[in-house]
């Protein structure tokens, strides 16, 4: 079940299943604690907002499961809210600006050269491209906790 479907509900179904989407929440910031990373997650439809009363939820590392949060933002329990995990993907743009010799751009050339040095004259590099998609994906790994 989808947002829209749960808010249209005339007999609410026990615990649902509900699928959120990243156009439909705003991340909030991260912190992390002990082995986990704890995400506020917040669903932006206003709708919502008049039906819940907070709209403040918590995205676990590792997790797809949202959680409500006590006084002090803290998870308290599961809610029935799931995160749709694949719309966080890096976008296909980012790993096609890292340089042409990562092997993680989808247009690698294979060289003679077995790692890239630090003066390479690909396009990505000269034109300072593969920097930033490097920073691109360091942040979606530190954050998300994967790509």
């Amino acid at each position: 079940m989808n947002l829209r479907e749960y808010l249209k509900q005339f007999d609410p179904i026990k615990n649902p299943r509900v699928t959120l989407h990243r156009s439909e929440v705003e991340v909030g910031s991260s912190v992390k604690v002990g082995d986990s990373i704890l995400t506020q997650i917040f669903i932006t439809d206003p709708g919502f907002e008049i039906l819940a009363g907070s709209n403040e939820y918590v995205l676990k590392s590792g997790s797809v499961s949202l959680w409500t949060v006590d006084k002090h933002g803290n998870p308290d329990k599961r809610s029935v809210f799931e995160f749709d995990i694949n719309s966080f993907k890096v976008p296909d743009w980012v790993y096609n600006n890292l340089c042409l010799y990562d092997k993680r751009n989808p247009n690698f050339v294979e060289d003679k050269i077995d790692s890239k040095t630090e003066n390479c004259t690909c396009e990505n590099c000269s034109y300072a491209r593969s920097p930033l998609a490097d920073l691109i994906l360091s942040y979606y790994e530190q954050k998300y906790g994967g790509c």
